[in-house]
């Protein structure tokens, strides 16, 4: 399977019987012999043709290795370097504590204070004087575990204070635990190798402000970029499974985009979130009457379906909420007589991004084959 809808190619063909019949033809010819399929000699050109055929595949996959559509891991690394476009590490999740406190004198709380949920740890990422007379003060705090693992925890999950401070009476999060990622997925990073060389320019072109963007946090799938009036520019980005940015994603995207070796100087980024485009739909199916002992299998199947189309659909910014492909899908998962409605095709900005509201699927029974 290719990237970016390019066709697939093969550097070399592999076919075992096409080896094992140039061999044992050639054989022939300089034998003046016909090989019988039982003749042991026949059987060594097999296994010869075998092995050609092992080494044929890990010719053509190397290959493939070195073009950006095929590459993956290590090799696609590698390719990664040549442009000086490293794959984005993993990056522990945020969040902000806030201490209440009744302290006399002035205090410190100190960078590397620990807070817990369960056996994760969150730290605190510097040091923060809090003065006579507040009466409690906000701390940026971290994962101490990189990845995604830190993140989902909603404002007052995290309450267990490991490292005792004095004149605190209790410590919570007031916003979710957020921005944690993996190692950058390799169609992700293929996508920046391929954008990169529009970063190389200095006015300001939209192609090198999405590379910046999406260069931010690996969880970002898409991002668009506005410019609503002169030297204004608005990024739009888009998260994984069609959520939202957080407030600390936003922050790491304009910290990414507003660095004076990417902004022009005459240029104002704001990041901005996706506008939600509600849609409803009511899909109903049947099944054959041949798939009656597989009926639940297929159920399955189709249920599996619909859930992927919902994930289709909202994870590009500007993608038309578009029924026909549900349609398809529906019948590739073995569904017949397929209704989807309403059916029209409805065209997005490219700040925008589709949300399913309600979705109904009704099955209406076995028909004939």
């Amino acid at each position: 399977m290719t990237r970016f809808g390019l066709p697939d190619i093969n550097f070399v063909d592999v076919d075992a019987t096409e080896f094992e019949n140039a061999a044992v033809a050639k054989f022939e010819e300089l034998q003046g012999v016909t090989l019988e399929e039982t003749d042991p000699r026949r059987k060594f050109m097999q296994a010869f043709a075998f092995v050609a055929t092992i080494l044929a595949n890990n010719i053509d996959y190397s290959a493939k290795q070195s073009r950006l559509a095929y590459a993956e891991d290590n090799f696609l690394d590698h390719l990664g370097e040549d442009k000086n476009v490293p794959r984005l590490e993993p990056t522990p999740a945020k969040t902000t504590i806030r201490f209440q406190v009744n302290n006399p004198e002035k205090f410190t709380i100190p960078q590397g204070t620990r807070m817990s949920v369960g056996d994760l740890f969150f730290e605190s990422t510097a040091a923060t004087v809090v003065d006579v007379g507040v009466p409690y003060v906000d701390v940026p705090f971290q994962c101490t575990e990189t990845g995604t693992i830190g993140n989902g925890y909603l404002p007052g999950q995290i309450t267990e204070l490991v490292d005792p401070l004095p004149w605190v009476s209790s410590a919570a999060n007031i916003t979710t635990s957020d921005g944690g990622t993996d190692w950058e997925s390799n169609d992700a990073y293929a996508e920046r190798i391929r954008t990169s060389p529009e970063s190389y320019s200095t006015a300001g072109p939209e192609l090198a402000y999405i590379f910046y963007a999406m260069s931010a946090n690996q969880e970002i799938v898409d991002a668009q970029v506005l410019s609503p009036g002169p030297c204004q520019i608005q990024i739009v980005v888009l998260m994984q499974n069609g959520e939202l940015p957080s407030e600390e994603v936003k922050q790491q995207v304009l910290d990414k985009c507003s660095d004076r070796s990417v902004r022009p100087l005459t240029d104002k980024v704001t990041v901005v979130d996706p506008v939600q485009r509600e849609y409803n739909l009511t899909v109903s199916y049947y099944l054959p009457e041949s798939l009656r002992t597989e009926e639940d299998t297929y159920k399955e199947a189709i249920n599996a379906a619909v859930q992927d189309y919902i994930t289709w659909q909202k994870s590009k910014l500007g993608r038309g909420i578009d029924p026909s492909e549900l349609y398809a899908r529906l019948r590739e998962a073995g569904a017949k007589r397929v209704s989807v409605e309403p059916n029209e095709y409805i065209e997005l900005a490219k700040n925008e991004v589709a949300k399913e509201n309600t979705i109904n699927v009704t099955f209406g029974g076995l028909i004939s084959d």
